[in-house]
């Protein structure tokens, strides 16, 4: 799971990404009941962008 630099990509690199903590994140992932949809999507696409969970 790397991006397109072949960089490791991590809930880090998302995180600083999306403009969220970490804990979002990983909350997003592991109980998306707990956020706003908009907040969950938002961490989805910015996963899917750096290449975390594609």
């Amino acid at each position: 799971m790397s991006d397109k630099n072949n960089e490791k990509v991590d809930i880090f690199a998302v995180a600083k990404a999306a403009k969220v903590s970490i804990s979002t994140v990983s909350r997003s992932f592991n109980h998306p009941e707990k956020l706003k949809p908009s907040d969950s999507q938002k961490n989805r696409q910015c996963s899917a962008q750096t290449g975390l969970y594609t």
